[in-house]
């Protein structure tokens, strides 16, 4: 197997057995205030109403009626039903790109090509933003994340015309780079995975709990 398609593969494995790991366990609303020690200055008693959690049709429609907005916040669940969706795709195109168009149509492979796998990346990046707002965490890891996707997709394309070009092995980068990835990935996992701030912040309302007395919103975080 080529390192363009390992490239690939291990996105769609993260992807599959982080969502299985993480998805939804704290997004019902059950579980608070008692597992929930970050908030536990908040006024819980005072909830008058915990939304219901986010389907995959509605999920989608927020994707794409927000496709291109960072500010705001998105739920725990309406985040990964998209990183769902991203990683049936990846897998998708990575079977397709490897066993299917090789052999009926080789001018399509170019669709599991890793500048794919970055253009859909990018366009998550926004949902991805409102994810960490919605649990009152910096966006600065998305950022760096995105820049180290680059460097990786740039050295896995053309890692060997590096070396033929210039003589410059970068394959000692590029599993350097993968590896500082990953770690930051994992890290950024644990934030996505949030529940909501209860009350308002800077970017919005929560989009899942109602208080009785709107002047609590204003209240700091424990």
């Amino acid at each position: 197997m080529d390192r363009k398609n390992n490239f690939s593969l291990i996105d769609i494995i993260m992807g599959l057995g982080l969502f299985r790991l993480f998805n939804a366990s704290k997004d019902t609303g059950k579980n608070w205030p008692a597992t929930d020690k970050k908030h536990a200055a908040w006024p819980y008693h005072l909830i008058t109403h915990i939304a219901p959690t986010v389907k995959f049709p509605e999920a989608v429609r927020l994707f794409f009626s927000r496709l291109t907005v960072c500010n705001g916040r998105s739920r725990c669940s309406e985040f990964w039903w998209i990183m769902l969706a991203v990683a049936i795709i990846y897998l998708v195109l990575w079977i397709a790109g490897r066993f299917v168009f090789p052999h009926v149509a080789p001018s399509l492979t170019v669709i599991s090509s890793p500048f794919v796998y970055l253009a859909i990346w990018l366009l998550t990046i926004p949902l991805q933003c409102r994810r960490l707002h919605d649990g009152n965490c910096s966006t600065a890891w998305v950022w760096v994340l995105t820049f180290l996707f680059i460097v990786k997709t740039v050295l896995s394309v053309w890692e060997h015309d590096f070396y033929d070009m210039w003589g410059y092995d970068v394959h000692t980068v590029k599993v350097i780079t993968d590896i500082i990835f990953y770690l930051l990935l994992l890290i950024t996992m644990g934030e996505w995975c949030e529940d909501s701030y209860p009350g308002d912040n800077k970017w919005g309302p929560s989009p899942k709990y109602e208080y009785a007395d709107t002047s609590l919103q204003d209240v700091e975080k424990g």
